[in-house]
């Protein structure tokens, strides 16, 4: 299998760097941001990452639910989408999701977690809300 062209947010430079090698020894190239308006723009003028690798909880108006909502909604429901959280639980989050496939991964995640995620089909969690409003 070639590897996949993967965007990765997370607020945490410490994660990026840990993840973002693993990632690349795992044979994917990684375009990595820590600012969610910043992954927002990047995909707006570039939507042909294979996966979106997000941290749920980011600092701002932003978090990684709407990133992720909105790589789904540009690539018309092509991207794949990876969540990284700290919370076992993501029913917890109030934030409005449209219906889409994803993963998600506890943090710390090990490398053979990360590459199960990477290369297999997503573990079906589906939440019906509306599209999230750009706050940016």
């Amino acid at each position: 299998m070639p590897g996949l062209d993967i965007l990765f947010l997370d607020d945490d430079q410490v994660v990026c760097e840990i993840l973002a090698a693993q990632m690349k020894r795992l044979g994917h190239a990684v375009t990595v941001v820590t600012d969610p308006k910043a992954a927002v723009e990047l995909l707006r003028s570039r939507n042909d990452f294979d996966v979106l690798v997000t941290d749920i909880s980011m600092p701002g108006n932003l978090s990684g639910m709407d990133v992720a909502t909105t790589a789904w909604g540009l690539s018309e429901g092509r991207i794949k989408i990876i969540f990284l959280t700290g919370f076992l639980d993501l029913t917890k989050f109030s934030e409005p999701l449209s219906e889409l496939d994803y993963t998600y991964l506890k943090k710390p995640v090990r490398k053979a977690q990360l590459a199960e995620a990477l290369t297999t089909g997503p573990t079906t969690l589906r939440v019906r809300a509306s599209v999230p409003v750009d706050r940016s």
